[in-house]
């Protein structure tokens, strides 16, 4: 059976969304990556960039995240507070006792994630959110559900 509403019933709207990330930005599990080739940073200033652009640097909760990597890139997995207890840039927890750069496709063990010295300069992954947009449409009378 069919719904309606009648012209006493409260005005209601609908909400849609659409999302998408930023330009430069691709699209990975819920999340938008950006891998900086064109230019490489110290890890400092690398997390200031992303920072920038209101992300962090990556961070990463599974294999199979890692061995999609390009090359060689600082992610936001760091030990700079205290050694050997490693924290992510933007607060997920760190699941993994490893370090700052991650090994792309190209090395023998793609994937890894290699300790480094901060004052090293790499290229680097940002991560940030998606961009979602609502659309707020209201519901006219003897629209149907």
């Amino acid at each position: 059976p069919h719904k309606y509403f009648s012209r006493s019933a409260p005005l209601i709207y609908v909400f849609a969304s659409d999302s998408h990330c930023d330009p430069g930005y691709l699209l990975y599990e819920d999340f938008c990556y950006h891998f900086e080739s064109e230019s490489v940073k110290n890890w400092q200033d690398a997390e200031t960039h992303c920072s920038r652009e209101q992300g962090h640097l990556a961070s990463f909760h599974s294999e199979e995240q890692l061995t999609h990597m390009p090359g060689e890139a600082w992610v936001g997995l760091n030990d700079i507070n205290v050694e050997n207890q490693w924290v992510y840039t933007d607060g997920s927890p760190a699941v993994r006792d490893d370090a700052m750069n991650v090994l792309g496709m190209d090395h023998h063990e793609p994937g890894k994630l290699n300790d480094d010295f901060c004052t090293s300069t790499k290229e680097f992954i940002c991560k940030k959110g998606l961009i979602i947009h609502y659309l707020k449409v209201p519901w006219h009378d003897n629209f149907t559900l």
